[in-house]
């Protein structure tokens, strides 16, 4: 398989996933109290940033986003399966997938998986007994 086509195989997979993401929101075109009331059940326990962003840009525009979210995804899904304009969906689609953490209330993270494993306390001891392994390894011999 070339990588043209595996990114088509994968411009396909996401077109479908979007259409069915799409189709979930159907009721949101008529009613956008489904989406109010899901990110104010969001709000409740979301973490600073994330209520921010629901309080300054999600329930203010919750009309507007309900019908946007639901032409977004049923759009640029259909745009993605048949392969017209590719970049501009998958850009559409880039935009809304980078809204999932927020909306999942989970923080974007830049950090390697090193910094995340270490920011969690794991490898600490692997590393200090690696360091200990190769001290031994070039101690003088008597």
């Amino acid at each position: 398989m070339t990588s043209a086509s595996g990114l088509r195989v994968l411009s396909i997979a996401l077109g479908v996933f979007l259409i069915f993401m799409g189709l979930e929101k159907v009721g949101w075109l008529m009613d956008s109290s489904l989406l109010v009331g899901r990110l104010q059940e969001w709000r409740e326990s979301a973490p600073p940033m994330a209520r921010w962003y629901l309080d300054t840009i999600a329930l203010p525009g919750a009309p507007v986003f309900a019908r946007l979210v639901l032409v977004g995804e049923l759009a640029a899904g259909a745009a993605l399966v048949c392969g017209i304009k590719v970049r501009l969906a998958a850009s559409v689609s880039l935009l809304m997938v980078l809204n999932f953490p927020l909306r999942e209330r989970r923080a974007v993270s830049l950090q390697l998986p090193h910094q995340r494993l270490r920011a969690a306390g794991i490898g600490r001891t692997a590393g200090a007994r690696d360091r200990r392994r190769h001290e031994a390894a070039f101690q003088p011999l008597e």
